[in-house]
């Protein structure tokens, strides 16, 4: 089990030795909390109608619940990491659940639109807090050639929650109302909680401050890093926020509409796995080579999937394939950039990805002002589209 070296007479951690041995066990507490917040950022789409109805606004402003929480992530995220960037990475996860726990409670108590607003903020910060430091502790507890695979395991947590989490908690919101899908999400927290006492203690890692975070981003590789990640995420969310009515004309919601995301979940769970082992064999970017295109493609074939049952079905099985072959190489990619400060590059494309979804959130809301829902996925395919321009002149720069 790693432990943590002797800080410096500067006040400086340096990083503790990684394992010999790669062990699944090791860093499964970390895919707990992971679950957490994946249902917490999924599960609010498979409900809007259900929000929009209990709190008297349009579904376009019932998807700025996920607005708000991926807004507030990205903006908090760089923030927080230089607040606790010395200190105990046991202790920052504990405070990380904590603080999503009390989020997601309240937000489940809320009495009008604009408190869920600020409690899906306060969540937000708590996720914030505790993913880059989730993704960073498990490379921490995995020797460095199962660093693909330590980071999808964490990032398994997530597709577990699309696969388990938001289609229970979809059918919870439809069955019981939405705010029972925010008391699954805090319960799941609390459970997660539990688990953090299974992590070594007095892991410090090298930190950095506000100003050097933000300076990080004038490297012309990290920037290109996590423009995609921004672009990836904008496209992918500028339909995924508003997935419920893409596909209600078929599904009309209820339990069809929760077997419709936990379809998207299997696949999700599928995608993530094979990411983590193809990126280790193959590399991050030819992962990326391989899903921007196909998503592109998807994006596009969004209006005539939904016509059909049978096409909604398809559609959300090879979105969450593909979908989800992109988060685990965009972290390998920015830690690529610089090691030693892969907490640094990791928080950074943590915020560009919270950020792309917020941004798809504002970006589909206003949409459908003029466009059917379905037809969103044109929107998000010409989003997706820069992403794969600018890989591919990552890729020419590099030949």
């Amino acid at each position: 089990m790693a432990t943590s070296s002797p800080a410096s007479s500067s006040g400086a951690a340096t990083p503790p030795e990684p394992p010999q041995d790669y062990s699944v066990m090791r860093i499964l507490p970390l895919a707990a909390g992971a679950f957490a917040m994946g249902t917490a950022t999924f599960v609010t789409s498979g409900v809007l109608p259900e929000i929009a109805e209990g709190l008297g606004v349009g579904t376009g402003a019932a998807g700025q619940a996920v607005t708000a929480y991926a807004l507030a992530y990205a903006v908090l995220a760089p923030v927080l990491g230089a607040l606790t960037g010395r200190m105990d990475r046991r202790a920052v996860l504990v405070g990380g659940l904590v603080l999503f726990t009390a989020g997601s409670a309240a937000g489940a108590l809320a009495p009008s639109f604009g408190v869920l607003i600020a409690s899906r903020a306060v969540a937000a910060a708590g996720a914030a807090v505790y993913t880059p430091n989730a993704a960073v502790m498990a490379s921490v507890l995995s020797p460095p050639r199962f660093q693909g695979r330590a980071m999808a395991v964490v990032v398994g947590g997530m597709t577990a929650a699309t696969a388990l989490g938001v289609p229970l908690g979809t059918w919870l919101g439809t069955a019981l109302g939405w705010r029972a899908a925010l008391w699954m999400v805090a319960l799941t927290a609390l459970v997660a909680l539990a688990g953090m006492a299974l992590l070594p203690g007095g892991v410090r890692l090298p930190s950095a401050g506000l100003a050097e975070r933000m300076r990080a981003l004038g490297r012309p590789r990290l920037l290109a890093v996590t423009a995609q990640t921004l672009l990836v995420f904008w496209g992918s969310f500028t339909v995924f926020a508003y997935i419920a009515p893409v596909f209600a004309p078929v599904t009309g919601g209820g339990a069809v509409g929760a077997a419709l995301l936990w379809v998207w979940g299997l696949a999700s769970v599928a995608g993530n796995l094979a990411a983590g082992r193809a990126s280790d064999a193959r590399g991050p970017r030819t992962v990326m080579l391989v899903a921007l295109p196909v998503l592109i493609a998807l994006f596009l074939l969004v209006e005539p999937a939904a016509a059909t049952l049978p096409g909604a079905f398809a559609w959300m099985l090879l979105y969450g394939g593909f979908g989800w072959l992109v988060a685990v190489p965009q972290q390998q990619r920015a830690i690529a950039v610089d090691p030693p400060a892969a907490p640094v590059l990791i928080g950074l494309n943590s915020s560009a990805l919270y950020g792309g979804m917020s941004l798809g959130g504002i970006t589909g809301g206003a949409a459908l002002a003029w466009l059917e829902p379905a037809q969103l996925g044109y929107l998000g395919a010409a989003l997706l589209a820069p992403a794969l321009l600018l890989l591919l002149w990552a890729e020419r720069r590099r030949g």
